[in-house]
């Protein structure tokens, strides 16, 4: 901008008066008054997700330039990614305690982030100590994630933003007072252009409060600057351990003060709902404060994507894509209700109860955005599939045959025809086991559509085993069954996890799982049962980091660790595990092409009639190997990753992963009676190239995708409606393809 004036001035000799016309009549003068700006002016605090059925509790404060992460629980990243929120500028993490449930996202973060530039900075009333070689970033960040932790003891953080001093609650509980400094003044353009004078640099000068005097010409700070959208604001991140601890909050003068903004409010229900915690908020010294509460217990839509593909994927069918139990009726109905009682309650305060994509903008004005705050439309959901066909792109369409016109016809049908209810049918149908529930299906980093690798195996109505725990994977088993008492019951059936090697994306959410798991037991006034967790030795470390999660040294007595390597042909040990018990005959595993010990497992499951079995493969991440072919001949169920199709074989091959026709091959030589392939890059989003994908019993994993014996003959059969669904999604992959082999 500042070129721009230099040019017009020196070469086209125009006067002064016509640039700030110019300049003003286009709305550019913004940009140049930019130039000279400390602190950013526009900031907003969003609200990723409430910490409901097992989702994070965690939000963000947004500036232009940086953003701050409010505590990063399990899936974090995946609520940052679905947000829109670019976790690249994250710079500052703030962690209010040191628990799984506000910890457990940072590995993912780590991932994210390890190959960027920037440091983040950890801010935590719990000494991460990353100096010394048996520190928490041993066990659980990537290696080349760079990451300090800020000494509070020696000095109040502050960078051109914010100032932020931490508030010590208790053991490893802690609260921030954030003043969000004040910000740069506008410059106003239609009083400046008055001065006839030159821009320049002396405009920062101004801005410091400097008055301008120059042959003759003075211009005062107050004559051409607005100091009304730029002045600091108080806000409070507030977690509160216990109702003991609301003596610190009551006396602390950081807390309460007379200007203070906004307090966000992160504790745990029961204590955010407790009568005297409730009293101090009624009575807070600033009555105009707002008070946003993180409340894990209020009814929460998040990643709204996922039920939204989940619509569309129950169009095509309803046995395998059941709508999950937030999509109903019933659920709005539960949430209205929830929302009904605690007004009644908190109708003399200014609570807000937090909700997914929530945002309060701070500056330069404070105000609620609810514009991103959506329901779930099912019927508005699968409408969506038709816009392709019917909007402004369908030019992009090469021709519909007879085939994909029928299905449309028979979308249009079913959408016209659609019955939230259908769900209550579907899912109160009979299971045919062993069942298979894909709870993740996404490779290295998560989607908005897929999580990470999971596999929920029912093996009979009383034993759970999951193949693969990345992080969510709790989160998406709660997302399914959705009544507290099913989930509690669904957790305490899980006799087995099974991990397939070091990588984060298959273990990261085994202590959620073991923490549910534990509190499930007690829920329910159950004898607890030891998870048995079979697992490749270099998670060994991992597991040995447990003392940092499971502070009371109890870790032992709840899991029987196991390495995958007992299960392996030449040094079998039966002994291990009493297989009747968890309906299967035998439990084998093979070493296989990608990292160092990376499995297969092969799963003979027992039916109904106790004799005959059932034989689930699950290759884990691999390249193909005649050793894999030998080791799954003429299984039932073949679950075989492939992470790219065949234009990116050389990718394939460099990562040690598996493309679709390698997979059908392994398949094919297998005598695999039916395949699923699951395990997909980021880059294909919602599906893959899926034209490969011809073959009888073949299909690929969704998310909360549901098959058993009786609809493994549908697999492929569904491709062709999928095809039509995602029509949008396949012509995009079909470019990517065309464009990487340069066709």
């Amino acid at each position: 901008m500042i070129k721009l004036f230099k040019i017009l001035t020196r070469k086209n000799n125009l006067s002064l008066n016509l640039i700030n016309k110019f300049t003003y009549s286009k709305n550019s003068y913004k940009s140049y008054d930019n130039m000279f700006k400390g602190a950013d002016r526009s900031t907003r605090l969003q609200i990723l997700s409430n910490g409901y059925q097992n989702s994070p509790k965690s939000c963000i404060l947004i500036f232009d330039s940086n953003r701050y992460l409010i505590n990063c629980g399990e899936g974090t990243l995946r609520t940052i990614v679905s947000s829109n929120c670019k976790p690249s500028k994250i710079n500052n993490i703030f962690l209010t305690r040191f628990d799984w449930k506000c910890t457990g996202g940072l590995n993912g973060m780590s991932k994210e982030l390890e190959n960027l530039q920037n440091t983040v900075t950890l801010h935590s009333n719990f000494n991460f100590n990353f100096s010394s070689k048996n520190s928490i970033k041993k066990y659980f960040f990537e290696r080349d994630f760079k990451i300090v932790q800020h000494d509070y003891s020696k000095a109040d953080y502050s960078d051109p933003n914010v100032n932020i001093k931490k508030i010590d609650m208790g053991n490893t509980y802690c609260s921030y007072f954030i003043n969000i400094k004040q910000s740069e003044p506008n410059l106003v353009m239609e009083k400046f252009s008055k001065f006839n004078v030159k821009p320049g640099r002396w405009i920062r000068d101004l801005k410091q409060g400097i008055e301008y005097n120059q042959n003759g010409i003075i211009i005062k700070p107050s004559d051409v600057l607005d100091y009304s959208e730029c002045a600091e604001k108080k806000i409070l991140v507030l977690d509160c351990p216990n109702t003991e601890a609301l003596d610190i909050i009551r006396n602390d003068a950081l807390i309460n003060q007379e200007d203070m903004v906004m307090i966000l409010h992160v504790a745990d229900s029961q204590v955010l709902n407790s009568p005297d915690y409730l009293d101090w908020v009624k009575n807070y010294i600033n009555k105009n404060c707002i008070h946003i509460f993180q409340d894990e217990a209020f009814p929460n839509i998040d990643l709204l994507k996922v039920y939204e593909m989940q619509a569309q994927l129950n169009l095509i069918d309803r046995d395998m894509f059941k709508l999950l139990p937030l999509q109903l009726e019933s659920f709005r109905q539960v949430q209205d209700e929830f929302d009904r009682k605690e007004k009644e309650i908190k109708k003399e305060m200014k609570v807000i109860h937090a909700k997914s994509n929530m945002i309060f903008n701070l500056k330069p004005n404070l105000m609620l955005n609810l514009d991103h705050v959506k329901e779930i439309d099912n019927q508005a959901a699968q409408r969506k599939i038709l816009e392709y066909y019917e909007g402004e792109k369908r030019y992009l369409i090469d021709g519909i045959d007879a085939e994909e016109k029928k299905i449309l016809e028979n979308f249009k049908t079913k959408i016209s025809n659609f019955d939230p209810n259908n769900f209550k049918q579907a899912q109160n149908s009979d299971i045919s086991y062993p069942n298979i529930l894909f709870l993740g299906t996404a490779s290295s980093l998560p989607a908005t559509t897929r999580n990470l690798t999971g596999i929920f195996v029912r093996i009979n109505p009383n034993v759970n085993i999951v193949l693969d725990c990345g992080e969510g994977t709790t989160w998406q088993i709660n997302k399914y069954f959705n009544d507290e008492t099913e989930f509690l019951n669904e957790l305490i059936k899980i006799k087995l996890v099974y991990v397939s090697h070091f990588h984060l994306d298959h273990f990261n959410g085994l202590y959620s799982l073991i923490q549910n798991r534990v509190d499930a037991f007690k829920k329910l006034n159950r004898p607890y049962e030891k998870l048995n967790i079979l697992h490749t030795r270099y998670l060994t470390p991992f597991l040995n980091g447990n003392y940092l999660i499971f502070k009371n040294n109890k870790f032992s007595s709840y899991v029987n660790t196991i390495l995958n390597d007992s299960f392996l042909e030449k040094n079998y040990k039966n002994y291990l595990l009493d297989f009747k018990s968890f309906g299967l005959k035998s439990i084998k595993t093979i070493l296989v092409k990608h990292i160092n010990q990376s499995y297969a497992i092969s799963l003979d499951i027992l039916r109904p009639d106790g004799q005959n079995h059932f034989k689930l493969v699950y290759s884990g991440d691999c390249r193909p190997t005649e050793e894999l072919v030998d080791f799954g001949k003429n299984c039932d169920l073949l679950i075989h990753e492939c992470t790219f199709d065949d234009a990116y074989k050389d990718e394939a091959i460099r990562k040690r992963h598996s493309t679709i026709g390698e997979a059908l091959d392994i398949s094919h030589r297998m005598n695999a009676k039916s395949t699923i392939m699951t395990h997909f890059s980021l880059r294909y989003g919602k599906l893959t190239k899926i034209d490969d994908i011809n073959r009888d019993n073949v299909g690929m994993a969704f998310d909360f995708m549901s098959v058993s014996e009786n609809n493994f003959k549908d697999l492929n059969a569904i491709l062709k409606d999928v095809k039509v669904a995602f029509k949008e999604h396949v012509d995009v992959i079909e470019q990517k393809r065309v464009k990487k082999l340069k066709l």
